[in-house]
């Protein structure tokens, strides 16, 4: 029998039943889908019609619950995740605005804790919170992690019990492996922390100088998108004075947290508009390059419409 056949009659059969079928299948779905598509007619007559009605059943299936389904969108981090500085959290954090912006197809999740690390060694640990246990129950499609602000300072960096900057890393990968662990398999996005201005302890150095560029280095070694909420937050080009927009040089006002809140949205535009997703298919990177539902591949040099 034609090796290509068997292979996407293998694939098809590790399907469930289309009344069963989620977004969880849906990498499986669209490799089988450009699979058959790159089939002769030969291939087609031997794969038979039931595994191409399955197919079609499986696709319906899946766009059903893409259309019907609200995105979820899990927010963590600390305090200018949880919205310190607003004249409401409920109203006016950057996930709440967020949210109002994203409008009734999302699910914003608020799940940041003021004052906390990333380091399970730091001051005040985020995985050592309620907030953080309760985040692992919300069934996430995405998550951002703001984080990395309370780490960034010289007092731990600096610490000679341990090698902090080490430790912060290696407590970032472990944070980002218990969402990517979840049992709604969520993309979990680096997200730069924020600007910081006249905070000498090394929020306004270690940043951009230290924290970015390693967490770039996270991002590929982990395969991870990211998001940017570093530029976006500079307040003194925006503003006649970055206390306008952040009053303290730490917290955002509700109009900084908005600004905050459109760049995440515009970071949403982009990510759902283009749907750019990696496969491994037998140890072979597979790209999908024009968005989920056109399932055009690209497989070792050779795009397949």
């Amino acid at each position: 029998a034609d090796e290509q056949v068997l292979l996407f009659k293998s694939r098809l059969d590790l399907l469930p039943d289309v009344n069963q079928v989620s977004k969880t299948d849906r990498s499986l779905i669209v490799l089988a889908k450009a699979a058959y598509a790159a089939m002769t007619e030969m291939q087609k007559f031997l794969l038979g019609d039931e595994y191409a009605e399955k197919l079609a059943a499986a696709e319906a299936a899946l766009l059903k619950e893409e259309k019907d389904h609200k995105l979820r969108i899990l927010c963590v981090g600390s305090s200018t995740c949880e919205g310190v500085g607003s004249s409401n959290n409920n109203v006016y954090s950057y996930p709440a605005q967020l949210q109002t912006l994203l409008g009734s197809g999302y699910v914003v999740i608020n799940k940041g804790v003021s004052g906390t690390t990333v380091a399970d060694k730091g001051g005040n640990p985020y995985r050592k919170t309620a907030r953080y246990q309760e985040s692992l129950t919300s069934n996430p499609d995405l998550v951002f992690m703001f984080v990395g602000s309370n780490d960034a300072v010289y007092e731990a960096w600096n610490r000679t019990d341990i090698d902090y900057p080490e430790h912060f890393r290696d407590s970032y990968i472990s944070l980002m492996n218990d969402y990517k662990n979840l049992a709604s398999n969520p993309t979990v996005v680096v997200t730069y922390p924020y600007r910081t201005f006249g905070h000498a302890e090394g929020r306004d150095d270690l940043v951009p100088r230290v924290v970015i560029p390693m967490l770039d280095q996270i991002a590929e070694e982990t395969g991870s998108p990211v998001m940017d909420l570093y530029e976006p937050t500079n307040f003194a080009q925006l503003s006649a004075s970055y206390k306008d927009l952040m009053p303290d040089g730490l917290h955002p006002n509700d109009q900084g947290y908005a600004l905050i809140a459109e760049a995440a949205e515009q970071y949403m535009g982009a990510y759902t508009e283009a749907n750019l997703t990696e496969l491994k298919a037998g140890g072979a990177a597979i790209e999908l390059t024009d968005g989920i539902y056109e399932y055009a591949v690209k497989a070792a040099g050779d795009a397949y419409p």
